[in-house]
């Protein structure tokens, strides 16, 4: 192990949005010499050569998933359950997961692998309570909220300066669509809803999910859509992996069952659904029918049917503001201060004093 009080801190990924989730903790983290960073992942399905965090400027050793497990480390920090243990000589396992969906796939009895959940509001400890998995007073739990919206809601992000880079119409609103991954809207409707959407006065935006990019799996979803660019107006694929700056952008946005739906709610803007029936069935026992789920916004089944509410959308956004306003307090623990709080427990967990005289609260 690391001599004079180093620690080394091991972060496992699966999927590039799951580092994203974590950045700005990490650039509060990054210049601390005490601190050796080492990151597991698995090679990317549609860059075979690359690992995963070649795309991320990190500092440390990146190593394979399969040989993580024969090193000691003082943490491990995952936002997904393992598959496989990498870190099983870790002193401290913190699952820190990545979203929040309706899905509620973080649902799952692995939470009893790690000694401390960073949960990222009330909603998600009712979950774990209700489903059985964890009591309400559980020593473990530690409410942190979700680090990579903090830019989102303090004024950090330069919509304008975005704007201009993708040429925007000023004149016209803003429209995201932004499917989830397996078995999402893209799969079904999702190029017949990109031709119909590019057809309206919008500038039309559109985040592909990680998982719609690995072609061992998936259609070539990234090239389909980019066949689509063009004309005058024109869809803009957004090709890099962090949604917050094209959320802080969007006047309305299109999902399915993406945990974007959850964090657009920190925007108070309109929320379109996507019905993505055969996902349903997959996940319904942990799927949210009773607290938020899509009341949050309006569900359309059809091309046609997202038109009209994409229309009554942008002529009305304040419809459903207040339920809106009531899930995103419920979703997310005191929003623009997560990373604060994730500094300060990750240093408490080491038993480091923190590197500057920030605290969080």
């Amino acid at each position: 192990m690391p001599a004079n009080g180093d620690k080394r801190i091991i972060f496992h990924a699966a999927l590039p949005h799951h580092f994203v989730f974590f950045q700005s903790v990490y650039d509060r983290l990054a210049a601390d010499a005490r601190l050796h960073w080492f990151w597991s992942s698995n090679f990317l399905g549609w860059q075979l050569k690359k690992h995963l965090f070649d795309l991320f400027p990190v500092q440390g050793k990146k190593i394979s998933s399969l040989a993580a497990p024969v090193r000691r480390y003082d943490l491990l920090l995952s936002p997904v359950y393992l598959k496989f243990d990498v870190a099983p000589r870790a002193r401290q396992r913190v699952q820190i997961f990545h979203g929040v969906a309706i899905t509620n796939c973080f649902l799952k009895p692995q939470i009893h692998d790690y000694t401390r959940f960073f949960m990222i509001g009330p909603y998600m400890v009712k979950r774990f309570v209700q489903k059985g998995l964890l009591r309400q007073d559980d020593p473990r739990i530690e409410m942190i909220g979700m680090p990579k919206l903090d830019p989102l809601m303090n004024g950090r992000i330069d919509t304008e300066k975005i704007k201009r880079e993708l040429e925007l119409d000023p004149s016209l609103p803003i429209v995201l669509y932004a499917p989830s991954g397996s078995y999402s809207s893209i799969e079904g409707e999702g190029l017949e809803v990109i031709e119909r959407l590019r057809a309206m006065p919008i500038n039309l935006l559109v985040k592909l999910h990680d998982k719609s990019r690995d072609f061992r799996r998936t259609p070539d979803w990234l090239r389909k859509v980019k066949n689509l660019e063009g004309g005058r107006r024109r869809v803009h694929l957004i090709e890099g992996f962090d949604i917050v700056p094209y959320l802080a952008l969007a006047d309305v946005l299109i999902s399915d069952f993406s945990s974007a739906a959850n964090e657009f709610l920190l925007r108070d803007r309109p929320i379109l659904f996507l019905d993505t029936p055969e996902k349903y069935e997959i996940n319904k026992e942990r799927w949210d029918t009773e607290v938020w789920g899509q009341r949050i916004g309006v569900t359309v089944k059809t091309a046609d049917e997202l038109v009209r509410a994409l229309e009554d959308a942008l002529a009305d956004p304040g419809q459903l503001s207040d339920l809106r306003r009531q899930a995103a307090a419920d979703i997310f623990y005191r929003p623009g201060t997560a990373t604060d709080r994730a500094v300060a427990k990750i240093y408490e967990l080491l038993e480091l004093a923190p590197a500057t005289s920030a605290a969080a609260d």
